[in-house]
C-alpha cells in the first residue's frame, strides 16, 4: 500500500508536467527532435496510469531508468523533473523496499525460530517417551521385583515375544540389546 502511494503521488507530478508540455507544444511547429520527444512523452507519461506503470517498472527492473527519464530532461524546468525521478527511484529502493524486506526477512527469522522451538520440544518429547519404554522394559524383564535385571532374567525376557517387540519399538536387535545390558551391568 505504501509503495502504490508513493507510485502514485510521483506518477501524478510526471503526468501532469509531461500534460502542460504536450499542451504547450500542440499548435507549434516542431523539429523532428521534438516530435520524438512528444511520442517519448507520451508513451512514459502520457496519463496517469501510465506513468504509474512506468514508474513501477523503473524500480523493479522493468525499463531503463535513462530510458523513461530522457523524454522528462526534454521539457521545461528540467533538472526539478529529472531531480524529482532519481529522488523517487532513490527513496522506494533505499527506504520503501528496505523495509519490505526486512519486514519478510524478520517473518522468516521468527517462523525458522518457532520452527526451532517445535523441532526441540519433539525431540525432547521423543526423548521422555523412548526413557519410558526403557522403564517399562526393565520392569517387563525384572520378574522378581528387586529392581535389577539379572543374566537370567534377561535370558527368560528375550524369549517373550512382547519383549522382543519392545526391542524393535526401541530399534534395537537382540545382539544389540545384549551389548546393551552388558554395558549397564554394575556387577561387573
Amino acid at each position: 500500500l505504501l509503495l502504490f502511494m508513493i507510485i502514485y503521488m510521483f506518477a501524478i507530478l510526471f503526468t501532469q508536467a509531461a500534460s502542460d508540455h504536450l499542451a504547450e507544444q500542440l499548435g507549434k511547429d516542431s523539429t523532428e527532435e521534438c516530435q520524438i520527444n512528444v511520442e517519448a512523452l507520451k508513451l512514459w507519461w502520457g496519463d496517469l496510469s501510465v506513468s504509474m506503470i512506468t514508474l513501477f517498472k523503473s524500480v523493479t527492473g522493468g525499463v531503463s531508468w535513462h530510458e523513461v527519464v530522457v523524454p522528462l530532461t526534454k521539457i521545461d524546468m528540467a533538472w526539478l523533473w529529472e531531480g524529482c525521478f532519481y529522488m523517487y527511484v532513490s527513496f522506494t529502493y533505499l527506504a520503501v523496499l528496505n523495509v519490505l524486506t526486512g519486514s519478510f526477512c524478520q517473518s522468516a527469522i521468527a517462523s525458522a525460530e518457532r520452527d526451532r522451538e517445535t523441532m526441540l520440544h519433539s525431540q525432547m518429547m521423543r526423548r521422555r517417551d523412548y526413557a519410558d519404554k526403557i522403564r517399562e522394559l526393565f520392569d517387563r524383564v525384572d520378574t522378581d521385583g528387586s529392581n535389577e535385571v539379572s543374566i537370567e532374567e534377561l535370558e527368560t525376557a528375550f524369549c517373550d515375544p512382547h519383549v522382543q517387540a519392545f526391542f524393535e519399538s526401541l530399534d534395537l536387535d537382540l545382539d544389540d540389546s545384549w551389548e546393551f545390558f552388558q554395558l549397564l551391568d554394575t556387577d561387573r
